[in-house]
């Protein structure tokens, strides 16, 4: 079984198989809550988990990067090799299959094995243009342009184009108001471009 989309030394390959747990877990399962301290590091093999910040008494959420197969967090990398608390939250967004390595594991092949540690910093440089382009987003993209994307990133993991998700999700994903998002849902509704349904959103034409 191939964990990481690279290729390390067979001794490392060899160790990475050895060391693994494979869980099953469902949807809006809380993967990381801020402040947990990470034992285990979670890969993904399938499914698709969104990490976020998000600020409870405004009920308001924000929309850090999202982890695909093969690829693993950033942050809870971080909290591995810093010995620090998580300070963000990861939620599967569809049933998903992850892969959990031990916290001391990726410590010690990040010091041993030279190809690992330029693994983990190839992470660091793909979440880092991921936050440059939310920056980008939310600086100069209107709403329209970002909930097309997020119905657009969402639907690849259906056969149907078919999105389960609700207009108060919508607007914590996209950090605006459930009846602003509301409004340009049903927008492009009429311009055929959708099709809305009770808790989810089904595409026609993005």
């Amino acid at each position: 079984m191939k964990v990481f989309n690279t290729r390390f030394c067979d001794q490392l390959e060899e160790e990475i198989l050895t060391n693994i747990e494979v869980i099953f877990l469902k949807k809006n399962h809380i993967l990381v809550h801020e402040g947990d301290t990470l034992n285990k590091i979670p890969v993904l093999k399938k499914g698709l988990i969104k990490v976020y910040k998000e600020n409870v008494d405004l009920e308001k959420e924000v929309l850090l990067y999202y982890v695909k197969p093969q690829q693993t967090c950033m942050m809870s990398m971080i909290s591995c090799l810093k010995n620090s608390k998580s300070i963000v939250n990861a939620k599967l967004e569809v049933d998903s299959e992850i892969i959990l390595i031990p916290s001391d594991k990726i410590k010690q092949w990040n010091s041993t094995y030279p190809d690992f540690n330029k693994f983990v910093l190839e992470i660091f440089m793909e979440r880092y243009f991921e936050l440059m382009n939310i920056i980008n987003e939310l600086t100069f993209e209107n709403l329209d342009f970002r909930i097309i994307k997020l119905l657009k990133l969402r639907s690849q993991n259906t056969t149907k184009k078919i999105v389960a998700l609700t207009h108060i999700e919508i607007a914590q994903i996209t950090g605006t108001t459930r009846v602003v998002v509301s409004r340009i849902l049903k927008k492009l509704e009429n311009k055929n471009k959708i099709i809305i349904r009770r808790g989810e959103v089904e595409l026609l034409d993005l």
